[in-house]
């Protein structure tokens, strides 16, 4: 994969910019070849593309511009968008930037099992701004379902909160998927919406 989104060298023969894999980054990049049928060629250049690019920040040395952007944004976008969930976060202070860096930096494809699900995802991430992964964050913990089981844990238990919400991508489904009264399963489709 390091080989595959190596850039090409500027015209004095060095790198143009030193690149740097993540963990996770092999989910996306198996998301977006199975899209492909598995065409090397023109995987390559979407990933080439892709680290220039949605990945920038994400292939630096180290994530420190995604946890600050993180630390600064996120739980102001949950406020504004519930802020009984964001109340309920911040009394737990749980510590949303290691919760949500990883879904941020693999489209939440690591944790999807179902490739129709995770390339529903990343068809999204790809045509849209580099943070739409924040923003699709943001909108999961918000769901009406999962608000309602973030508002009913115990504020002083932040290691069972974040447990629960570290396991929250599991629950995002394929769009085909028949929706369930009682079910925590939330649809991509869903989650675009919001």
């Amino acid at each position: 994969l390091e080989s595959t989104i190596r850039m090409p060298n500027n015209n004095n023969g060095e790198s143009a910019q030193k690149l740097h894999y993540y963990q996770g980054l092999h989910d996306v990049a198996g998301a977006i070849l199975h899209q492909l049928d598995y065409d090397a060629e023109r995987g390559t250049k979407i990933l080439q593309q892709l680290a220039q690019s949605h990945w920038r920040d994400a292939m630096r040395e180290n994530f420190g511009n995604l946890t600050w952007i993180l630390n600064q944004l996120f739980l102001p976008l949950v406020e504004k968008v519930d802020r009984n969930v964001h109340a309920q976060l911040q009394a737990a202070q749980v510590e949303m930037s290691n919760l949500v860096l990883p879904w941020m930096i693999t489209w939440m494809t690591h944790d999807l099992f179902d490739a129709d699900t995770a390339g529903r995802l990343v068809d999204a991430c790809l045509v849209s701004h580099p943070l739409l992964s924040m923003y699709l964050s943001v909108a999961l913990l918000t769901q009406r379902r999962i608000q309602r089981e973030i508002l009913q844990m115990d504020a002083n238990d932040p290691a069972s909160i974040f447990v629960f919400l570290k396991q929250l991508p599991k629950h995002i489904v394929s769009d085909t998927t028949p929706p369930h009264r009682n079910s925590m399963k939330v649809r991509v489709q869903d989650l675009l919406d919001d």
